[in-house]
């Protein structure tokens, strides 16, 4: 019965070796080529042993999680958890056990869907852990797509054997680059080639480290609350458990990386103007301002000083400034244009970012979408005010145009405190899935899984 535990644990991000599985069968198979009793029984004896603390170890996985974040390494934050063993004694069966055991993992949406949709998709893959070394494809060409067909053709996207790139390999590679929510162009490329080189195994200790991220988190039930997924580039908006509106959103670029936050929602704003920060003003703004005033004009930007006085643009020596030589401030104005949109949604936070609207609306056409200096850009974001202003003045009817309108008929600044504050959490997971079991493997954009990762592959015994 518990070995049948055992063989589920895949479903749940556990590999069953973490659990002694392979030297548990091994004990059993040795049982049955033994003659000898004493033997025999001593090696039941053993399997015993591991068979029970497989058990405890499987629930305190399930429960608590198995990374200890503070010392980087296997842990888990209980020394022990409460179990009624009344339950488990007299009438027991497979079906009470599971229930038991599963009764201890964390129970919220977006852990459900991920692992429903993980136990289908482990339960139809052997986990091989091949290995493809595929070579950089702007340096040889002919090898990455060497190593890509052979790839392909073990992870089940490719039956032919062609030996030319031709339209079957383009269009596995386009399967490929679509299990792992890329922009789907069946061109080589630095993430296709990282897709490429993953082993089944490779995708299961991701999932897991998924799953295990869940763990982590401490869920309280608020009436509403914003999730975003920086891998996935996706805001989730839950309501009482239930996921009520879902949207593309751009994070960071790598040199720009969105941080992981919790934070509230405490207001937001039409029509905002957009105190640009003193690094973008020098690095990036002061270069065209030296080639060409008008390009501030453009941009309907405007300069103070350092006591927010205006600054008359034609009276800057603009030639001269630097960036550690620049006393002023610069402000895009409202409007269509401005870097921020037509609104913001505001929750203070040590890093300074924010969810907002954007004028560069075909960015969320593509898959990737890391293109930021940190703060998160929303698809439809007068969408999100509807919500926002439903939840928050129920009886004062209004909808994403009657926002979106008012934004521009005031013309100013506008803003609106919420009356109950709204949680809004980014996270960094990398494996997610959706209501009808569909996985998805998001390239690790940051680099922020690795480390993690090596410690869970230390779980596994060496054979």
């Amino acid at each position: 019965m518990m070995m049948g535990v055992l063989d589920s644990a895949w479903c749940y991000g556990i590999d069953p070796d973490w659990l002694f599985y392979s030297r548990i069968r091994s004990l059993f198979d040795s049982c049955r080529l033994e003659d000898n009793y004493v033997i025999k029984a001593k090696h039941l004896a053993r399997a015993d042993v591991l068979l029970t603390n497989a058990f405890f170890l499987q629930t305190t996985f399930l429960a608590e999680g198995f990374i200890d974040t503070a010392s980087m390494g296997i842990a888990w934050k209980k020394d022990s958890l409460t179990i009624d063993f009344s339950d488990y004694l007299g009438s027991v069966n497979d079906t009470n056990l599971f229930r038991k055991l599963f009764a201890f993992q964390p129970d919220f949406i977006e852990y459900r869907q991920l692992q429903s949709a993980l136990s289908q998709w482990a339960g139809s893959r052997e986990m091989w852990d091949d290995k493809f070394e595929v070579p950089d494809p702007k340096k040889d060409s002919l090898g990455f797509w060497d190593m890509a067909r052979r790839s392909l053709r073990r992870n089940g996207f490719l039956d032919s054997s062609s030996l030319v790139v031709d339209t079957l390999v383009v269009k596995a590679l386009k399967d490929l680059q679509m299990q792992h929510r890329m922009d789907v162009d069946g061109k080589p490329g630095r993430q296709s080639t990282w897709a490429l080189g993953l082993s089944n195994y490779d995708r299961f200790l991701r999932a897991a480290l998924a799953m295990e991220k869940w763990r982590w988190k401490y869920r309280s039930d608020p009436q509403m609350q914003f999730r975003i997924n920086i891998p996935s580039y996706e805001l989730n908006v839950i309501r009482n458990d239930s996921i009520i509106y879902r949207a593309r959103v751009v994070t960071g670029a790598t040199d720009h990386q969105t941080p992981e936050l919790h934070a509230t929602v405490r207001y937001f704003t039409l029509f905002p103007y957009w105190n640009v920060p003193h690094s973008i003003s020098t690095e990036e703004i002061l270069p065209f301002v030296k080639r060409d005033t008008n390009y501030l004009h453009k941009h309907n930007y405007r300069v103070f000083d350092l006591k927010r006085n205006p600054v008359a643009i034609a009276d800057v020596d603009w030639k001269r400034l630097s960036k550690d030589r620049f006393p002023y401030f610069i402000r895009q104005e409202g409007g269509p244009t401005n870097s921020l949109g037509l609104i913001v949604f505001f929750f203070p936070n040590k890093h300074d970012v924010y969810l907002h609207d954007t004028p560069m609306k075909p960015l969320f056409n593509r898959e990737v979408r890391n293109f930021s200096h940190g703060c998160m850009r929303l698809q439809n974001p007068f969408k999100l005010g509807e919500i926002v202003w439903k939840d928050q003045w129920p009886k004062d009817t209004v909808n994403a145009d009657t926002l979106r309108n008012r934004a521009i008929r005031f013309g100013k600044e506008t803003r609106f405190a919420l009356k109950r504050r709204i949680p809004i959490e980014v996270d960094y997971i990398t494996v997610t899935a959706d209501s009808i079991r569909n996985i998805w493997f998001h390239y690790d954009v940051y680099a922020r899984d690795e480390k993690y990762l090596e410690i869970i592959r230390r779980l596994r015994p060496k054979h």
